[in-house]
């Protein structure tokens, strides 16, 4: 071994030359620190909480903020953790965001894809109304709903679409809807315009005209039970 006293060559605790004994440098453990721990923890209990509350968006962003300018001032051997958890965290609210924005995002443009899927025209603007329900009536039944009111023009047009049918007490559409109104259907597994087949696992997507009043609708729900 070298003696870092004197740099000379030797074998023993003490050095023959400067008669120093050897010091053993300590290995440094690379840990997480306790900080960034607990913004970690903070910020998966408040995805458990809730994806949809913009607490949760702005806890996050604190969150990496406060572990990447707290990294600058630790040790070398804590930077992996940081990193780490500053990585953990930017996922999470880069799901939460998504989760947040989904229901904004088709309240305005999701009109595109029910229009594409359904071969219809509806009116290119935000819904007058938009829920998602998961578990819906204690099943393994989640639906999105979408209200669009309609000029006479477009009423009449879904009301002569091809594909229309008459309402008949149909058991999709009483999985969600209480309307009796003539309805235009797409089934996802079959990829097809017509009603699902299997009460045990389906997914698709109607919409149902209503004249009420002198007032023209369109009611739009995508709908999907899962098997188990």
């Amino acid at each position: 071994m070298k003696c870092p006293h004197c740099n000379k060559e030797y074998t023993g605790k003490i050095c023959p030359y400067c008669e120093e004994p050897y010091v053993y440098e300590e290995k440094k453990i690379k840990k997480v620190s306790k900080t960034s721990m607990l913004l970690a923890i903070i910020t998966v209990v408040l995805t458990f909480i809730s994806f949809k509350l913009p607490i949760f968006i702005l806890v996050s962003v604190f969150g990496v903020i406060a572990i990447l300018s707290s990294s600058k001032k630790e040790e070398k051997n804590y930077r992996n953790g940081f990193i780490f958890t500053s990585v953990v965290i930017v996922l999470l609210l880069i799901f939460s965001l998504g989760t947040y924005v989904t229901p904004y995002y088709e309240q305005y443009f999701g009109y595109k894809k029910i229009e594409k899927t359904l071969n219809i025209d509806l009116p290119n603007e935000k819904t007058i109304d938009y829920e998602y329900e998961s578990g819906f009536d204690n099943q393994n039944i989640s639906y999105t709903y979408f209200l669009y009111s309609l000029t006479n023009e477009e009423y009449q047009k879904l009301k002569n679409n091809e594909y229309i049918h008459e309402y008949q007490n149909d058991w999709y559409i009483k999985n969600v809807s209480s309307l009796e109104e003539d309805y235009i259907i797409y089934d996802y597994i079959n990829e097809k315009l017509d009603s699902p087949k299997n009460k045990l696992e389906y997914h698709y997507m109607f919409v149902q005209v209503e004249e009420n009043n002198g007032e023209y609708f369109a009611h739009v729900y995508k709908v999907t039970k899962r098997g188990y």
